[in-house]
């Protein structure tokens, strides 16, 4: 799969340095992958008027600090004890996206694009991905979230997600 607009991220200039755990695939990894994850994270910066970057898988992590830039891609969390994240199967991107009114606004055009998101309003970023309704019968799940003070509240409304990750419910 080849995407033509991803900025490729001068990942030195903006103080990250490549961390690779030596057991998860690299970028290839997150561009080889079958599911139209990086297109559709495409279309979604095209929308908000984002930059879109290159990189993002557990042996790039970009900074979270820059709207747009994926935080994290693929991740071979099998390693650390998880077998169920979407992010193992190459169709779940975090996405630094800023503060709360920021993420609530990258939310309510990623549903045009993503099956699940997930809002971190304490942590800067939202979580999407493809997972299909199979999928989370198999391996469980909601299709909306937030975690806040360490805790994920599920919610099947994307609606009640952002009223809660703004604090109004």
């Amino acid at each position: 799969m080849v995407i033509d607009c991803l900025v490729p991220p001068k990942l030195a200039a903006l103080g990250v340095k490549r961390q690779g755990d030596g057991k998860a695939a690299d970028l290839s990894t997150i561009w080889d992958t079958p599911y139209p994850v990086l297109t559709n994270y495409q279309k979604l910066m095209g929308r908000l008027l984002w930059q879109a970057y290159a990189g993002g898988t557990r042996g790039m992590q970009g900074p979270s600090h820059v709207q747009g830039f994926i935080t994290s891609g693929y991740r071979d969390d099998i390693i650390e004890g998880r077998t169920s994240s979407p992010h193992l199967f190459a169709i779940a991107l975090d996405i630094a996206a800023g503060g709360v009114h920021d993420q609530v606004g990258a939310a309510r055009f990623a549903v045009e694009y993503f099956n699940r998101i997930g809002l971190y309003p304490e942590n800067g970023f939202i979580h999407v991905d493809l997972a299909t309704p199979a999928w989370m019968q198999r391996y469980g799940g909601r299709l909306f979230w937030v975690r806040k003070g360490g805790k994920y509240t599920s919610f099947d409304d994307l609606g009640e997600a952002i009223l809660f990750a703004e604090g109004r419910s």
